[in-house]
């Protein structure tokens, strides 16, 4: 009987569960664009390119012309250029890619404006714009080493001292950190480690990491030798934290971080919320899959398998979710728990629940998601947003 019962009650709530998941939905505001075929999930990466900062790509073979080259849309659906040689997600304005026809390094702004240069051979890019730099990967002509350099959004070199020749022929490429508190982390590929340059590319704290954070209301976690300790040092590079925690911490926000304890296991995680000193203000004993958040005006998730709850400055929860811990997007403003497929605002309130179990994996930054025929469960095609409206819907011309 009581096996019946629960086997009941699983299926009530499995129903109730879908009942409440939710399809996309076209609204008043919605854009129609008409193209010459539609793109299947076989198009991913060459149909309809991510939705950012107000900008759209579409590839030109929906326009009967060469898959090789991309044209961009604006927010009402105007195309501002039909020819370009990338597609990507613009960040700071600019969109970074390589033009696969002959090997140029390609930056595209927001008003559809594209520069193209050439850069030895063997380019690869770090992918995006951050601050207004990227790093990129090449061989001179006439050379057998592999360099890497800053450049800005107009392709030219800067930080020059920063050039590194890179020996190792796996070694990743890392994209620029971003200026936290006016310092960004940098690679020294000749020392492999971690330092820290200015905005004008001298470097402040020398590479002597084998990882670091990027800096967070003053200070940054860092290690020091791989799989060592980890502290957290000040802009002047001083240690503020020590270097004792066994476990990687979070960065400071709102003036807490959080540390797993060395008595976590598999089946058990326990975390330690710290005060800047290093003082512990609240100690969360938690299952094997729980975790915490950051700080996000005065509220942070701190969940396990099924139940996540939100808690304010004093450790006291304010709401409970019946959600699997939810993954924070601070940029774009919103969280996404996945187990579940709900995504909610920084507050705990759910937003919307996904019905194709692929929107939530792909959102981008900004809550934007490229949804194919079947993603969706209305069999519309186009770019949905975090509230599951689409913002776009791609049809086929009659003739």
């Amino acid at each position: 009987m009581l096996k019946k019962n629960l086997l009941s009650a699983l299926l009530i709530a499995m129903v109730t569960s879908l009942s409440h998941a939710q399809p996309f939905v076209t609204t008043p505001e919605t854009i129609k664009i008409q193209v010459s075929k539609l793109p299947t999930e076989w198009y991913q990466t060459s149909g309809i390119g991510p939705y950012s900062e107000g900008r759209l790509f579409v590839n030109n073979e929906l326009y009967d012309k060469s898959r090789m080259t991309w044209s961009l849309l604006d927010e009402k659906g105007n195309i501002l250029s039909n020819n370009l040689h990338c597609s990507g997600e613009f960040n700071d304005g600019y969109v970074l890619g390589i033009d696969l026809q002959d090997g140029s390094l390609v930056i595209i702004d927001r008003n559809g404006k594209e520069i193209k240069k050439k850069f030895g051979s063997g380019l690869t890019t770090s992918g995006q714009f951050v601050d207004g730099l990227a790093t990129i990967r090449f061989t001179p002509t006439g050379t057998m080493s592999t360099v890497r350099v800053y450049i800005n959004t107009s392709g030219a070199i800067v930080y020059p001292n920063l050039k590194a020749t890179i020996t190792r022929p796996f070694s990743p490429l890392y994209a620029p950190r971003p200026f936290r508190d006016n310092l960004s982390a940098y690679y020294d590929y000749a020392k492999e480690k971690w330092g820290f340059i200015n905005k004008n590319g001298s470097i402040v704290i020398q590479p002597q990491f084998s990882k670091v954070h990027d800096f967070s209301e003053g200070l940054a976690a860092v290690q020091k030798e791989e799989n060592g300790t980890w502290g957290f040092i000040n802009t002047k590079g001083e240690y503020v934290l020590a270097s004792k925690f066994h476990n990687e911490p979070r960065d400071f926000h709102e003036d807490v971080t959080f540390v797993m304890l060395q008595n976590s296991n598999w089946n058990e995680h326990n975390y330690a919320a710290l005060d800047r000193s290093g003082n512990i203000l609240q100690v969360f004993n938690l299952n094997g899959s729980g975790k915490v958040g950051d700080f996000v005006d005065g509220l942070c998730y701190v969940g396990n398998e099924n139940m996540t709850v939100l808690v304010d400055k004093e450790f006291k929860t304010v709401k409970t979710i019946e959600a699997r811990f939810p993954v924070i997007n601070r940029e774009g403003g919103f969280a996404c728990s996945y187990y579940f497929n709900y995504i909610l605002d920084l507050k705990g309130n759910i937003i919307f629940k996904d019905a194709s179990n692929k929107m939530i994996e792909n959102l981008n930054k900004e809550g934007y998601f490229t949804a194919y025929s079947n993603d969706s469960p209305s069999g519309l095609v186009g770019v949905v947003n975090r509230y599951g409206q689409f913002v776009f819907v791609f049809e086929q011309s009659m003739f």
